[in-house]
């Protein structure tokens, strides 16, 4: 291996070896630039490349700021499903098709918790529903129902909690697996 590894240079040597010539000035790095634009579309700091007016970042700028919780995925057809279409957004990511925003705009849509729905099969309803919104391309209908629920739950939250119920909440959480 240390042979293998000598002779090709690795990405980081590649990195270490433009800083040296260049300077640890990023906004001048061409390399890290490329790099980056390769893999998101955008350079690392605040560049013209990231549109502020796509539909994407604005979405993903709704959801990304709020403080919510989302749900375990279950297991079965509606876990199975839902890592399918997880498979198809990082290909849609990996293959430029789709920008990150789309990416984490997906989880944060499908498995928002809902506080209003507990159990296991009302949980699964509820996330195939879901999916199926994500899949017709209902992505509007999706990020008001994750501010909604979001909205709730921070009014419920913002009450006080007494030592004993917050024992009883730090151990249900530890036993949990």
């Amino acid at each position: 291996c240390q042979n293998l590894c000598d002779n090709q240079p690795s990405l980081f040597t590649e990195v270490i070896e433009n800083q040296n010539e260049n300077s640890i000035d990023l906004t001048n790095n061409n390399f890290l630039d490329k790099k980056m634009i390769q893999a998101f579309g955008a350079t690392l700091l605040k560049s013209e490349l990231g549109d502020i007016e796509d539909v994407w970042y604005s979405r993903w700028q709704r959801v990304i700021n709020l403080n919510s919780r989302q749900y375990d995925l279950p297991g079965g057809a509606v876990g199975r499903e839902f890592v399918d279409l997880l498979n198809m957004e990082i290909k849609m990511l990996n293959s430029g098709l789709t920008k990150s925003e789309r990416f984490i705009t997906f989880l944060v849509a499908i498995l928002q918790r809902d506080s209003m729905v507990k159990k296991g099969t009302d949980v699964r309803r509820l996330l195939k529903r879901r999916m199926d919104a994500w899949k017709d391309e209902q992505f509007e209908a999706l990020i008001y129902e994750v501010e909604r629920c979001a909205n709730h739950q921070r009014k419920q939250s913002s009450t006080e909690f007494g030592d004993e119920h917050i024992i009883k909440i730090f151990t249900r959480l530890m036993l949990r697996r």
